[in-house]
């Protein structure tokens, strides 16, 4: 079989000239280990896809060491910020630099007055429950433990947040300037036909590498290819990040082993003379809270993010990163239920979260009622193909049958249904729900669904869909950075698979720097291509082993990504990563079988599923054993025909018998568990199905048809990344300290890709 292919050990890239004072770069023999992108193991580049016969790697084995050499980095600056560590002074002053070498723009400063700031509140873990009826030492025990959690989970999100508003500084200041023209800035609708160009990103120069901050939020984006090449059809400024190439080898290249951070002065001065209100270095921990905006800049900065009130478009709102008590009013960005009031005394209206929604809402709405042609987020690009939506405006049937707009047919079509149907405008609207778009949202699913007394059920589940499409991006849209993805919560889902990589060693730096896992990684290459050959003849959902995901993970890093998809595989493959837990499950199973009936091979061998031969194939594996291997030193005292036939099962063992077995483990990092509301209670809706599941595997590991104590990858929390102690189960399993991932309620999973691909 063409996945089959054995691998050899040769060099396949030029040996380039480094810098003397390259970091990474090289195997510089004894003292700090490091990484050499160009020593590789080579796989013949042609590979069968569907109808194609030859198609050149979608990945190579330098890409996949430099991402998991960033992978590596980005695990050591989570342990840091959630341990309370710092910047080393000499790059923390950067945060507190004063105008950067150009008097005409304001300086700025990484903490508010003194006598305006006070220190961050973290909240502390409520009692579990009924803890009166449980060891009051333990209940101590659980909610000291907890409390330390959500203490190392907020500064991790106050991180991530002001990273995410760094992104926006990153693209206006410095890839605009250095985009050569604006060419580059359009998405080209043909890049999503089978037969358009496969356009290839510019390639960054030094001075324009980002922060290693905005480099992490950057790299889960990508990994969101349909709402980052939405965002880009929306907003030129926002397709430059798809113009130029995400600087996976040049960032991984410039890590310093000794610190494991990339070393980039050009970009540093190049950042700190443009950026003037914030420094290049973020620092790792939440600043003091500032009451009001120490800076005269507009938009994010150190201390938090001055934005426009929502109502009057007039007063400015400061919203500080941190918060300084526990009730709305105090609360920070970085705690969901903040509110404040807009300081004018004629507006003087609440704005939070959701009225920043419908602010983002009302403005697309309005350009749609000005512009037949316009595409409102979620409508642009379809999740079955990767096709623009030329010939069908989804919103307009939702919309045009309550929102007054320019001339186009479905509103005629609307007037058809529902002559007596009312119209207003799009600000009417909001004003008349203060702006709030979950009430706006419900207002307008109520009429669209209404608007057709004579309509069909298949006809109402067909607006249904609609909506859902309509309204999904902006409800995870923050009202703080252009992005319309939650970029917080997408980096917070990657680091399960971070933390898997870590398991199997892939991202040790030691690891890296030998080429111990080279064949392993070789091999992943091979499989790739294969679930993509799998991809491309059927159209079921289908579940990566943790080597895919990874040669996945970084094909999406390359801007051909979503061409190579159309045209090799037949259709474009987004990559959702909030799938149900057990929506996931029943893809991988559905996968196996799969990949079983088509190469002839077990899918995974980690211990998850059995794979177990036919009898005639178990008899010819005995028969066939020479002597040595079924002797009493390999596989123990009493070998004989019986020992060996048992050996012949390829059930999972207590050991893997390959370092590789492990990375066949199911990539479940996309898993979420999803609840659903019941009398104002979260339930946890798949708590059923999990229960049997949990049953079915422990009498799987009782029969010797799973490797024992083999962590199941599809049940959240048996094998999480956050190490908490064993009492910390007095909580509920669904309960998530941190509120960001791992448990949605009311997830949208099932589409797409969804680290697990198809439709």
């Amino acid at each position: 079989m063409y996945h089959q292919r054995r691998v050899a050990i040769q060099s396949s890239l030029p040996s380039p000239t480094y810098p003397a004072t390259m970091p990474y770069g090289v195997d510089s023999g004894p003292g700090p280990a490091a990484w050499n992108a160009y020593r590789t193991v080579a796989v013949t580049d042609n590979f069968r896809i569907g109808r194609h016969l030859s198609v050149p790697a979608f990945v190579h084995l330098g890409e996949l060491r430099a991402h998991l050499a960033i992978l590596n980095m980005f695990r050591h600056i989570r342990e840091a910020v959630r341990e309370g560590q710092e910047l080393p002074a000499e790059l923390l002053a950067s945060e507190r630099a004063t105008t950067n070498g150009r008097s005409h723009l304001p300086a700025y400063a990484a903490r508010a007055p003194a006598e305006e700031a006070c220190p961050p509140y973290f909240p502390t873990a409520p009692p579990p429950p009924d803890a009166d009826r449980k060891d009051p030492a333990l209940v101590r025990q659980a909610q000291t433990a907890l409390s330390e959690e959500l203490v190392k989970e907020t500064r991790w999100k106050c991180y991530l947040q002001r990273a995410a508003c760094r992104l926006d500084l990153y693209i206006e200041y410095v890839l605009k300037p250095a985009n050569p023209g604006t060419a580059y800035n359009i998405i080209d609708k043909s890049e999503l036909s089978p037969l358009g160009p496969r356009i290839m990103a510019l390639e960054l120069r030094p001075e324009h590498l980002p922060p290693v901050d905005v480099f992490m939020v950057w790299h889960s984006y990508l990994l969101n290819p349909a709402r980052i090449w939405e965002d880009g059809y929306h907003n030129t400024t926002r397709a430059l990040i798809l113009a130029f190439a995400f600087p996976l080898l040049q960032m991984a290249s410039a890590i310093n082993p000794a610190t494991n951070r990339p070393v980039t002065p050009a970009a540093e001065a190049h950042w700190n003379w443009n950026v003037s209100q914030w420094g290049f270095h973020l620092a790792l921990q939440p600043p003091a809270v500032a009451t009001r905006n120490p800076n005269s800049f507009r938009g994010p900065g150190p201390n938090g993010v001055d934005i426009e009130c929502p109502h009057c478009e007039h007063e400015r709102v400061f919203l500080p990163w941190t918060s300084s008590g526990p009730n709305s009013l105090q609360r920070g960005l970085v705690d969901d239920g903040w509110v404040r009031l807009c300081p004018s005394h004629v507006c003087n209206k609440v704005v939070e979260t959701d009225t920043l929604r419908g602010a983002r809402f009302v403005k697309e709405m309005e350009k749609w009622s000005n512009d037949a042609q316009y595409r409102m987020a979620g409508t642009v690009i379809s999740m079955r193909d990767g096709t623009f939506l030329d010939n069908v405006n989804m919103a307009d049937v939702v919309l045009c049958p309550q929102i007054i707009a320019s001339p186009r047919q479905e509103a005629d079509l609307a007037k058809t249904r529902n002559s007596s149907a009312p119209l207003e405008s799009c600000r009417n609207l909001a004003a008349r729900k203060s702006y709030s778009f979950k009430l706006m949202a419900e207002t307008i699913e109520h009429r669209a669904l209404t608007a057709n007394p004579r309509a069909s059920v298949r006809y109402r589940l067909a607006v249904k869909r609609r909506i859902q499409l309509l309204f999904a991006q902006y409800r995870e849209n923050t009202g703080l950075h252009q992005s319309m993805t939650d970029l917080v919560s997408a980096v917070q889902r990657q680091f399960k698979f971070v933390e898997e990589m870590t398991k199997l060693g892939w991202a040790n730096t030691e690891n890296l720097a030998r080429g111990r896992d080279d064949i392993s990684l070789a091999r992943a290459i091979v499989r790739y291509h294969s679930w993509m050959h799998l991809m491309s003849r059927n159209t079921t959902m289908l579940c990566p082993t943790l080597d895919i995901d990874l040669c996945w993970h970084t094909h999406m890093l390359k801007r051909p990504y979503v061409s190579d998809m159309v045209r090799y595989v037949g259709r474009f493959i987004n990559h959702d990563d909030k799938v149900e837990e057990n929506t996931l499950s029943d893809a991988f199973e559905r996968t196996a079988k799969l990949w079983q009936k088509t190469f002839d091979q077990p899918y995974s061998v980690c211990g998850c599923i059995h794979n177990k031969p036919c009898f005639s194939k178990r008899m010819s594996r005995a028969l066939n054993s020479s002597e040595g291997e079924g002797s009493s030193s390999a596989t123990g005292s009493g070998s004989g025909f019986l020992q060996r036939f048992r050996a012949a099962s390829d059930k999972p063992r207590d050991q893997p018998e390959s370092a590789f077995d492990d990375a066949t483990h199911p990539s479940a990092h996309s898993s979420v568990f999803v609840t659903g509301s019941h009398k104002g209670n979260t339930v946890p809706v798949g708590l059923k199905p999990r229960q049997e599941r949990l049953a079915s595997l422990e009498a799987a590991e009782r029969k010797g048809r799973r490797r024992e104590g083999h962590s199941d990858a599809f049940v959240y929390g048996a094998d999480y990344y956050a190490p908490t102690p064993p009492y910390i189960g007095l909580y509920p399993f669904y309960y998530d300290p941190s509120g960001s991932c791992g448990v949605v309620e009311g997830a949208d999973f099932g589409g797409p890709g969804a680290c697990g691909g198809g439709d």
